[in-house]
This record gives structure tokens, sequence and C-alpha cells, in this order.
């Protein structure tokens, strides 16, 4: 039946020219869903709501989902957008009679499964539930196997003594036994009174002499004993803070004292007291510095020392030493040498060479 629309207005498109033109842009299957998922309801409210001046009405048919969207009207969108399919109509008029219900459509085809959404965030934890009760006890296990033997206990403390028993009755007499070995001698006895004196004997024969004792001191007027050692090499401090002896190369002036070129020592010829004058040059090693002891000392035991700062530079400083000291005879007498670092040494040379006179002063 026609629509019942005003003679003097244009005619509006029917509905069936509609569903032709639709089906003329789509296929006849998806013609068929857009008209039943739409409905008659939704063209009305489309018409009302997207009624331009020239009575044509613009959408969009999707056809994965059936759902239609308007298009070019104020607040919408101009074009169809990738995967619709655009579609005009006309200005639905007065509303016909309601028609009879056609047949239900053929259901379509189930679309593909739409992929999988993003695991959501995991949600808090839930309250604790309540304690659930007590369960049975279970049924007692097989005995197990017998374990091996502990250790031996410590020993305890043993107890006190207990009380001695009453005595017994006295047993009969035994056998005599045989004697007994003889006892120790007893102490001698006092001594008697001295006899007479006996004639004197024969004299015996002389003993062999004894050694030399050492020489006696110089008498008055006597040559005293002297010797006077030099050295012109440079002698290495072998450790910090150290004592170390000076060597002397050379022997001059001697009488009656001993020493071998080369060593440290200086023996003394016979008991007495010696002056002892030393000058022993000194100096550091470049920007070392330090400070330089020297000691006279008699069997490696000092008895008098002198020091001296050296400062950075290797200027040669010269260490005056002079002292008395009292010697045996077969004393040794030297000089030693201490360096606060191994920078410091005797910087003996052939124009500063260190010297020590000795010489018997009693």
């Amino acid at each position: 039946m026609d629509d019942p629309v005003d003679q003097a207005r244009p005619r509006r498109p029917r509905w069936r020219g509609w569903i032709q033109r639709t089906c003329r842009r789509t296929s006849r299957a998806t013609a068929l869903v857009a008209i039943t998922a739409v409905g008659a309801a939704a063209l009305a409210n489309f018409a009302v709501a997207a009624h331009r001046r020239d009575g044509v009405i613009k959408a969009c048919y999707d056809r994965r989902t059936g759902v239609v969207s308007l298009i070019g009207e104020r607040r919408l969108r101009r074009t169809c957008p990738r995967g619709t399919i655009a579609f005009t109509f006309g200005v639905e008029g007065p509303r016909g009679a309601t028609g009879a219900l056609g047949p239900a459509g053929l259901a379509g085809a189930m679309g593909p499964a739409g992929a999988d959404g993003a695991t959501g965030p995991t949600g808090p934890f839930g309250p604790i539930g309540p304690m659930g009760l007590a369960g049975t006890d279970g049924l007692d296990g097989a005995t197990g196997p017998t374990g091996p033997t502990g250790a031996d206990g410590i020993d305890g403390i043993n107890g006190a003594d207990g009380a001695d028993g009453p005595t017994g009755p006295t047993g009969p007499t035994g056998l005599a036994g045989s004697d007994g070995a003889d006892g120790a001698n007893g102490a001698d006895g006092a001594d008697g009174p001295t006899g007479p004196t006996g004639p004197p004997g024969a004299d015996g024969a002389d003993g062999a002499d004894g050694a030399d004792g050492p020489p006696g001191p110089a008498g008055p007027g006597a040559d005293p004993d002297y010797i006077q050692v030099s050295d012109s090499t440079v002698q290495l401090a072998a450790a910090a803070n150290a004592f170390q002896n000076v060597t002397w190369s050379t022997n001059g002036a001697v009488d009656g004292f001993t020493h071998t070129a080369g060593s440290a020592l200086i023996t003394a010829p016979r008991a007495g007291v010696f002056l002892v004058a030393a000058s022993i040059p000194v100096a550091s090693a470049p920007l070392g510095g330090g400070t330089a002891t020297l000691c006279v000392a008699v069997n490696g035991a000092n008895t008098t020392c002198q020091s001296m700062t050296l400062d950075a530079t290797t200027m040669t400083r010269v260490i005056p030493l002079t002292t008395i000291v009292t010697a045996a005879n077969g004393d040794t007498i030297s000089i030693r040498f201490r360096g606060t670092s191994t920078n410091v040494r005797v910087q003996g040379s052939t124009d500063a060479m260190s010297v020590m006179t000795i010489v018997n002063v009693d």
C-alpha cells in the first residue's frame, strides 16, 4: 500500500525502493540482515534526528555488527569509516498503518571469534577465611627400627666409703716364720782423739810454671800505645735505625794495638784508660735527608755518641767524636754508625777520609 503523503509534496521513496537500492550496494544477504537489525522504529528516529533540506539522509552500515550510523550532519562524521557501507534514503512521511509481521529471517552465520582482551590487573587478596575444624588424629605409624646403641655415659662420682664393720674374732696363732735378712750396718761412731805428729816427709818435685799474666799498666815515663786507622769509601746504612760498625781499610801508625785492615774492631794491648778521637764525614742521598749518629763502643756496647741532622742536599758534613774509655787487655774498640733512613751514609773519600786515633793515657 502506498504511503499516505501530501500530493503537493514530492513523493518519498517507498520502503521497497529503498531496499532495492540497498541491495544494489550490498549483497542480498547483507541487505536482509540490515533490514532486520535496523527496524522501522530506528529509521523513523534517524529521519527526525538527521533531516536535511534536500530530504536525503546519509548513513553507514557495519556488516559485522549490524549497526547503522548517521553521517553528514553537524557534530557527526563526514564520511563512512573503513569497513562500513554508505547508503542514503529519504525522510519518512507520516506513519502508515502497521503492516503484518513478516516472516523471521534466516539466522546469520556466526562471526569470527574476537581476539582475547588484555589481561586485567591482579585483584587484591580477599580476606582470610575462618580456620577450618581440626582434623581427626591419624593412625599411629609403624614402629621404626631400633637405633644404634649410644656411647657409654660418664662414670658417676664415687660414693662415700661405708662405715667400718665390727671387728671379727681373733684367728688362731700362725706358724713361726723363717729368720729375716740381716739389717743394714749402723752409723759410724765418733772419731777418736788425734794421735801424735809423725816425722816430716821428703820434699816433692817442683811443679810446672803457670801462664804469664796480662801486662800491667805502663809505668811513669813509659812509651804509650797508639793506633791510627782511616777509610776513604762510602758506607751505606744497611737498614734504617739500626747500628752497624764502621770499617777501616788502612792502618796508619800502630804501636801495641792490633787491627786487621778492612775490619772494624781494634784490640787493646793491655788494660788501661784510652783517648779515642774520630772524624767521620756523613751525607744524605739526593732529596733524602735524615739524621746520622756515631758512637764509640767497647766490646760492642756504645759509650759516647754524637748525632747530626742532614738536609735533603748531598752536602757532606763531618761529625767530630772525642771521648775517654776504660778497656781491659783484649777488649775491642770500634765506631758504630746509625741512620734514620737508608739515605744516610758514611761519605768517605780521598779528600775527606774517615779517621780514628786511639792512645792510652794512664
